[in-house]
């Protein structure tokens, strides 16, 4: 094993958005073997390279879905971009059905102001309509989307920066919200549609995925596809875990993406990525 691709958020990350000691240690083990590390992420760049820095470690990032791939010296590898006019087409949907969504662009994640206000009245909402349910997990997830986001009055000023667009990233407490960006979307020729959590949908180009990322990373590092693998735990890990050599779900991944996996570890918040790796040097290195 040659390459690991991980992914951050219900994988190396725990509820509280660390890195426990127990994963960090077992990352630097396997990089102590001369162990290629990636982490794989729908997050940007910039918060996969935090991330790591907290430990003391510098890995290869895959982000945005596969949009951006980056090696451990920082270099750019590949870009796969959302052109204006797709974005466009995007945002003023969402704009419409009032969703709340972000934009992760070139240095930046862009939002319109009133996307905060529109999401607080949907939870509300949803919360009038479902009194029995205990929605804890829905109020933390969508207190975790307002970090590092630069606001904009109109949502047209977004596509007044000529900037690179990687992602649009919806987040909404209704299921059949979530269905009807599915269906709005998911048949297009252009877009990838993928989600990385019960409340989101996430968009990008075509050919942006985890597994195009860890493939053309691979390829500069000279590493073959089948000397890989992946850990992760949700959908839009999947593509990740068809091109690598051997596919890790964690314990607290849904059922049919563990039926789909080699290996099944422990969950995010028991440390399932130390186990995982641990399992994986054993195996691979006695």
């Amino acid at each position: 094993m040659k390459l690991i691709a991980i992914d951050l958020d219900g994988t190396l990350l725990g509820c509280e958005d660390q890195i426990s000691r127990e994963n960090a240690a077992a990352l630097k083990r396997a990089q102590t073997l001369g162990i290629e590390i990636a982490i794989a992420t729908g997050r940007t760049y910039r918060e996969a390279v935090d991330f790591c820095r907290q430990i003391g470690i510098t890995t290869h990032v895959i982000s945005s879905n596969g949009a951006l791939v980056h090696s451990k010296a920082g270099d750019r590898l590949l870009a796969v971009t959302l052109d204006k006019q797709t974005t466009a087409h995007i945002v003023s949907w969402l704009e419409e059905q009032r969703y709340y969504y972000e934009v992760s662009a070139e240095g930046a994640i862009w939002s319109p102001m009133h996307g905060r206000q529109w999401l607080e009245q949907e939870i509300q909402q949803f919360e009038q309509n479902n009194p029995l349910e205990d929605l804890s997990r829905l109020r933390f997830e969508s207190g975790k989307i307002y970090r590092s986001i630069n606001l904009v009055d109109r949502y047209q000023q977004i596509l007044e920066k000529n900037d690179s667009y990687y992602k649009v990233y919806v987040f909404a407490a209704d299921a059949m919200r979530l269905k009807a960006g599915y269906t709005k979307f998911g048949d297009s020729e252009d877009l990838a549609v993928v989600s990385s959590m019960d409340y989101n949908f996430e968009l990008m180009h075509r050919e942006a995925s985890k597994g195009n990322g860890l493939k053309t990373l691979a390829g500069e590092l000279g590493i073959s596809v089948d000397s890989t693998a992946a850990i992760g735990d949700n959908y839009n890990d999947v593509s990740m875990f068809a091109t690598a050599g051997f596919s890790v779900a964690m314990g607290n991944a849904r059922a049919d993406i563990k039926a789909n996996c080699d290996m099944v570890t422990d969950t995010n918040e028991n440390h399932g990525v130390a186990n995982a790796l641990d399992r994986l040097m054993q195996l691979h290195y006695g």
